[in-house]
């Protein structure tokens, strides 16, 4: 899909490559105080934590590799606020 030669405000993003474009982005990101980290996660680890979380199970790690299960854990808890939150918002919205 080509730029609308029209269009005077928008960039022409297939001007750089990918990687220039990531590249810009990882340094905004660091200017802000972000750091980029990329790791393993034991796949089934992370479900049994989502799966804990979602059923109201406490946080146990057992003879799960605890970082798996632990942000499987965490990231359902966080999605469950995150998804409060909105549905909170939009209730309070319609309801104004």
């Amino acid at each position: 899909m080509a730029k609308d030669q029209n269009d005077k405000h928008t960039k022409n993003l297939l001007v750089s490559s990918d990687a220039e474009r990531q590249q810009k982005r990882r340094e905004r990101m660091r200017a802000r105080g972000f750091r980029q980290k990329l790791f393993w996660v034991k796949l089934i680890d992370f479900e049994k934590g989502v799966q804990d979380f979602q059923t109201g199970l406490p946080m146990k790690h057992s003879d799960l590799d605890e970082f798996s299960y632990s942000t499987g854990y965490l990231k359902a808890k966080a999605d469950s606020v995150k998804n409060s939150t909105s549905t909170s918002t939009s209730t309070s919205t319609s309801t104004s």
